[in-house]
């Protein structure tokens, strides 16, 4: 068992790999793309495209080959299911779902699902809020809210935030992975799961280098409900949720999903298994959210655009701050929150079966969310990007993404 790290360390999934030896399980067998649904039970192909095999297509040339390049690599890599949209200045190029959920059942775009380390962005721009209203400073040391955190009077809020504070990602302890998998639907609490990625305190000078580490996302929640005495929950929905009318993302206070669901299934554990209702309290406001394609797309628009937050506020949720710092380059750095990969706003996470990039190139409005599922058969070395890398090669060339 050991972490999933992309590209070193910029686009990360803040989950385990899938171990090889798995049985199989269901579902049995993927539909195939004629056996999959274009669009949400009963509903027709959004305006601007027709269904083609499955999928509901512009007619265009460049949406036509993203069509067949997400058929050949469902067929290929042995997925269970995917569901994609893109859109570009709000048009649809594709938007559709190949697979089966259940044996038996299609998937389609308008399941729920957990988003992975999407969260990420959330609780960032939620930090960046506060920080407009003066309740927060970046400055402020780590010891003005969580004082017994290790070496938190040497970190400041900012360095959290950028991912500098030097706290280790909590999900690559051995004693954490082994309790995680011994019962995946035990619920954790918060501190518990902190305590994993600060034991030992930081892994360098604070400030001085860098490492994806979803733990600093939990201390910045928990810095917030210090900071404002308001739960985190409640500040992601007023400040986020509620302007975007997000009202289909759930929060990740247990295991529920909201029907339909897309279910994920996993060979993590050594055995191929469902693992759409593991606990996801272990991964809280980091990635244990639930989401469907719509609101995903109206969150990464959001981070895209700077729509709920000053333009300051913006510029410095995308610097580049961490260029030269851990494997940050000025072609793929972390910003707040997201990743910048020449030129797009992506991420890319993997958690307990779901697979998923979520993207947005700013100069041509052009948004891509993906989520997939597998099948036993499925080679657990592929990145996330699986997908997204030859899409964007045809959407966006001078600003193809390859993260080989």
């Amino acid at each position: 068992m050991r972490a999933t790290v992309l590209w070193g360390a910029v686009v990360i999934a803040a989950t385990m790999t899938s171990i090889s030896a798995c049985t199989a399980g269901p579902p049995e067998d993927a539909a195939s793309p004629s056996e999959s649904a274009p669009a949400a039970d009963g509903a027709e192909c959004p305006d601007g495209t027709s269904e083609a095999e499955a999928l509901c297509v512009a007619d265009t040339d460049e949406a036509r080959a993203a069509a067949d390049v997400v058929r050949s690599v469902f067929e290929s890599e042995s997925l269970g299911s995917v569901i994609i949209g893109v859109w570009r200045a709000g048009d649809p190029l594709l938007v559709g779902a190949l697979g089966e959920t259940l044996t038996g059942v299609p998937a389609t775009v308008d399941m729920h699902h957990r988003t992975g380390n999407v969260g990420h962005s959330m609780v960032e721009t939620v930090l960046l809020q506060q920080v407009e209203k003066g309740t927060v400073a970046l400055d402020d040391p780590l010891s003005k809210y969580l004082p017994d955190l290790p070496s938190a009077d040497q970190i400041t809020i900012d360095m959290v935030a950028h991912s500098t504070s030097g706290y280790q990602q909590y999900t690559i302890v051995p004693e954490f992975q082994s309790k995680l998998y011994e019962d995946p639907f035990a619920r954790w609490d918060i501190d518990d799961v902190i305590a994993y990625g600060v034991d030992g305190g930081p892994m360098y000078t604070p400030g001085t280098d860098w490492n994806f580490s979803d733990t600093n996302i939990l201390i910045l929640a928990q810095v917030l409900e210090v900071a404002t005495g308001t739960p985190i929950a409640d500040l992601v929905q007023e400040g986020i949720f509620d302007p975007l009318g997000m009202d289909e993302t759930t929060s990740p206070a247990n295991a529920y999903l909201p029907d339909p669901i897309l279910h994920a299934y996993t060979g993590e554990r050594g055995v191929w298994e469902e693992a759409t209702f593991w606990e996801p309290s272990w991964t809280s406001f980091a990635g244990g959210w639930g989401s469907t394609q719509d609101d995903l797309r109206t969150l990464i628009e959001a981070v895209g655009t700077g729509a709920l937050l000053s333009d300051e506020s913006h510029e410095m949720q995308l610097a580049p701050t961490s260029v030269g710092l851990g494997t940050n380059t000025d072609e793929r750095y972390y910003g707040m929150g997201i990743s910048v990969v020449n030129d797009w706003l992506l991420t890319a996470p993997g958690l307990q079966g779901y697979h998923a990039s979520v993207g947005y190139l700013r100069d041509q409005e052009l948004t891509v969310v993906i989520y997939f599922t597998t099948t036993p058969e499925y080679d657990t070395s592929n990145r996330s990007t699986l997908l997204f890398e030859p899409l964007s090669a045809i959407l966006a060339p001078e600003n193809a993404v390859d993260l080989g």
